[in-house]
């Protein structure tokens, strides 16, 4: 398989994966690792983009730390989601990562980015 089919099919199963309609604010799991970066957060100035957004847990965390944040994925329902979950966030935006990246080299000090890191809660991909 080719890495556009294989990228093709990993944006299918998540588009079905967050269309379930059970992403509600109120049930997204704050990941419990991410106060390891605490300090990069707190000084980070301006959005930091979250790439891979999903559910929002990185999401949740930012914007409890009074960050200004920029989700972001490849999946449209999750894109959705977060735009109806987190009003308070900047536009989310559906790209494909693999192939674009629509943002000035200036618009964050700070990406965080789904990959590779397992939580208590889900096998969820995580990491910075």
């Amino acid at each position: 398989m080719s890495s556009i089919d294989a990228n093709k099919k990993n944006l299918e199963y998540f588009n079905e994966y967050y269309n379930k309609g059970d992403y509600d604010r109120n049930k997204v799991v704050v990941d419990d690792w991410m106060w390891v970066f605490d300090k990069i957060i707190k000084e980070a100035r301006g959005p930091v983009i979250d790439l891979g957004c999903g559910d929002g847990s990185n999401t949740i965390y930012l914007l409890n730390k009074g960050k200004d944040v920029a989700p972001c994925d490849g999946a449209i329902n999750a894109v959705y989601n977060m735009r109806r979950n987190f009003p308070e966030t900047r536009t989310a935006i559906c790209f494909d990562m693999l192939t674009v990246f629509p943002f000035a080299n200036s618009a964050t000090d700070l990406p965080s980015s789904a990959r590779g890191r397992q939580t208590k809660s889900r096998s969820a991909a995580r990491g910075w």
